[in-house]
This record gives structure tokens, sequence and C-alpha cells, in this order.
């Protein structure tokens, strides 16, 4: 029984020894160092300047104001009793637009006043109407296909009060004595509207913007 515990205790002792043993080796590390090359290219693509320029002008022959005055147009009464010495009528002007790279983009307009609404009193009066601005299609310029060039339209019109007429046609066609509605004369009514169309329009400016957006 004695030789028998002194085998397992030795048996233990060993196995314990070669643990060390191999704890031992474990803690040697041999470490080499390596490199290898990665190769590639690169790649850049070209820049294209595709910004738009506009290029606004007035017509050949157009004014640059609106002018709510008399026609040059003469009137069937010998002996009109409203006169007018001013600038003659011009509720439409023109203006030729060019636009570069003009295809890959969306124009737009905006109509400003230096006045705040002045027309608002005289369109619900019906006196005049609201001014409006129309854009034509682009198409391109001739010679130019990256140009494109269209027409931008401001118009005004007289309003139902004078038939869609001229102030000055319409008044000359009545008797100033007569009554335009009760109680009161073609003469007191020119008064009343010609005044306030004054008084509403004088010295007001107008800013037409164009703009271009990509599509």
């Amino acid at each position: 029984m004695k030789n028998k515990n002194k085998k397992i205790v030795f048996i233990s002792a060993l196995l314990g020894s070669i643990a060390l043993a191999s704890t031992g080796f474990a803690s040697w590390v041999i470490t080499t160092q390596d490199s290898k090359p990665i190769k590639g290219n690169v790649n850049v693509e070209t820049v294209t300047d595709a910004s738009h320029t506009l290029t606004v002008n007035l017509k050949i022959g157009q004014k640059g104001s609106l002018v709510f005055g008399a026609t040059t147009t003469s009137v069937e009464n010998p002996n009109p009793w409203l006169t007018y010495s001013g600038e003659s009528e011009n509720l439409t002007i023109v203006y030729d637009v060019e636009c570069t790279n003009y295809l890959p983009c969306n124009v737009g307009t905006a109509l400003t006043f230096s006045k705040p609404t002045p027309f608002v009193g005289l369109v619900s009066s019906k006196y005049v109407t609201e001014p409006t601005v129309e854009l034509s299609t682009f198409t391109a310029k001739e010679g130019n296909s990256t140009t494109g060039v269209a027409t931008l339209t401001l118009s005004a019109a007289w309003g139902e009060h004078f038939g869609g007429n001229n102030p000055f046609e319409y008044y000359n066609s009545k008797s100033p004595a007569d009554y335009a509605s009760d109680e009161i004369t073609y003469a007191s009514d020119a008064k009343t509207a010609l005044n306030a169309i004054y008084t509403a329009l004088y010295g007001v400016k107008y800013t037409i913007t164009v703009s271009t957006t990509a599509k």
C-alpha cells in the first residue's frame, strides 16, 4: 500500500514538471515583418461648366416704361372735352432674353413694384388690369446651339370701367354732362378715376427678375 502511494505521488510530480516546462516554451515568440505593395489608379472626371448666364435687353424700338396715358388715336368728337398732353399710351414692353447652356435649366420670372401692391385698388375698381409677365419658350440661337433665345413681355390693359378702352377715347365718346351712373356725370367720373390712377401709380417702378435653376 505504501508503494502504491509513492507511485501516485511520483506521477503527479512528473505531470506538474511537464506543465511547467510547456509553459516556459510558450513564452518565446518569434516575429518577422513583411510588406506587400498595393497598386491602383486614381481616376478623376472632367469638369464641365454648365453655368447659366442670362442677358436681357429691351427690344429695339420699345419703351422701357408702362405709360397709362392717352392714345394717339383721334376721337370722333371734334371738340374733345377731355384732353391730354403727356406721353402716349404704352402698355406692352418686350425684352429679348438670352441664356447660355439653356437646355438643362428651368427659367422663372417674378414681377415686383417699388410701392407695395400699387394695382390692388385700381384692379378692384376695374380701372386697369394687373400687369403680367410672359416668357416665351427658349429656342436655339442661330449659329449657337447651346444658347437659347426668348422674348419676355410685360403687359397691362385698361379695365372694364372704361369698357377696356383708353379713358381718352372712352370719355370723349360721351357727353360730360350725361350720367355715368346714378348722380355721377361722366365729367365727375373721369376726375375720380384718373386721379385714382395718378395717385396709385405716380413714381412707381417695376422690377422683373429672371432666374434659372438646373433641371
